[in-house]
């Protein structure tokens, strides 16, 4: 059991500080291609309602018709907010339902800024209780309006801070995923390919390559 410092500190009987819980903001980057769009972005949804995330930004184009007559390929982007404890399960149903062809995950740190916006947020309230129980003794003009236009900014002050806890809170408990997604009709290769695999690839994009060009002729 840990018992409280003369500074206000968490600390071990033994004197040694206890380690902080540390308040930590995750931000996935992740670049997909599909075969089956709309499979794919249907997933997305049915995951993020299923892990109570939601989507916060979502851009599909691509629904045109080129010069050779053909649907051009379709491209989305998704900002995603997950639970950061569920953040993982939704990276990995991302990755078994499309090819990631890149991912990056960079992880904030603002324990400290969270516990200095804490602190001050107490002392803002506790100098605020002051201020009314001395506005409300206030015998003088002149000492009731400074006491007024000190707690005007002391209100000021604490609503900005509550406002910067919220923010963090959110950020904290709901991880970002932004996620760009591609149609495409070959897969690109994620790790070295054998020979068959590159001869079947290259006999694909030939393939596709042909398809468009007799569209293009009809």
């Amino acid at each position: 059991a840990g018992v409280t410092s003369d500074t206000g500190a968490l600390t071990e009987t033994d004197g040694d500080p206890l380690p902080l819980k540390r308040k930590l903001i995750r931000t996935v980057s992740m670049e997909v291609e599909t075969l089956e769009f709309d499979d794919l972005i249907t997933a997305i949804q049915e995951d993020t309602d299923r892990l109570n995330g939601y989507i916060e930004q979502s851009d599909i184009s691509g629904n045109s018709i080129t010069s050779q007559g053909r649907p051009s390929s379709r491209y989305g982007s998704m900002t995603i907010r997950i639970p950061a404890d569920q953040l993982n399960d939704f990276i990995t149903q991302v990755e078994s339902n499309g090819n990631v062809i890149y991912k990056s995950e960079n992880v904030t740190d603002v324990t400290l800024q969270y516990s200095d916006v804490e602190s001050r947020l107490k002392t803002l309230r506790t100098e605020q209780d002051r201020l009314w129980e001395l506005l409300a003794i206030a015998d003088t003009t002149e000492s009731i309006i400074a006491l007024e236009k000190r707690l005007t900014e002391v209100t000021t002050e604490i609503e900005s801070s509550e406002s910067r806890l919220r923010y963090m809170d959110n950020s904290i408990f709901y991880s970002t995923i932004n996620l760009t997604i591609r149609e495409v009709d070959t897969e690109s290769p994620t790790q070295p390919e054998t020979a068959f695999q590159q001869i079947k690839r290259g006999f694909t994009q030939n393939l596709n390559s042909l398809l468009s060009a007799l569209s293009a002729a009809a």
